[in-house]
């Protein structure tokens, strides 16, 4: 792809989950195998809230445009609640402060009471083990160190999302997860 090639958000559509190139770190979310099939794709398209498909669209003629992210807000109680969620394909990186801007004013501006997302972090359990008095607010802030940091978390708290609970041995692989947050007035 050229390096003059643009960024374009546009309305996901289901094709565009179809076509992502997951970066390799996101195959796997919550423990389970993570791929659109067109079901998938058609729902996560139609869900209350909204998604977003971030495109690279090249300056060359011959070249395609290539879905570099789909993202966006499931709305979990009308008006009151969602759940951001994001897949990223291994050419982001040009866009990726883009995309990031972007989704944080999303977050912002959607209104809704709560915003949520639940993003790997780093393994608790060699830290619980050695302190096991340790309180769940230290927990938080210890995986949420700057160096302990996943990248998960990185673009979570990025997108203006705040560290808030970890959930020790979650999903399907049992790994250590951490809950982020944004809390306002909105909606309700």
């Amino acid at each position: 792809m050229s390096t003059l090639a643009a960024l374009e958000i546009v309305a996901m559509e289901p094709a565009h989950a179809l076509a992502i190139q997951r970066q390799d770190s996101q195959r796997v979310q919550l423990g389970i195998i993570a791929e659109f099939d067109a079901e998938e794709a058609e729902r996560i398209a139609s869900a209350p809230g909204e998604a977003w498909a971030a495109l690279e669209v090249p300056c060359a003629v011959d070249e395609d445009e290539r879905v570099v992210a789909v993202f966006g807000l499931v709305e979990t109680f009308r008006f009151r609640q969602a759940t951001a969620w994001a897949v990223l394909s291994g050419e982001v990186g040009p866009h990726h402060v883009a995309i990031t801007r972007f989704c944080r004013s999303r977050i912002e501006q959607a209104g809704y009471r709560r915003i949520e997302a639940i993003v790997e972090c780093a393994d608790a359990e060699p830290l619980v083990a050695r302190l096991p008095d340790i309180d769940p607010g230290e927990l938080v802030e210890a995986v949420s160190l700057p160096a302990m940091r996943s990248p998960g978390v990185r673009w979570a708290i990025a997108c203006g999302l705040s560290p808030a609970a970890v959930l020790r041995r979650y999903g399907a692989r049992s790994e250590t997860h951490l809950l982020c947050e944004r809390l306002s007035g909105g909606h309700g």
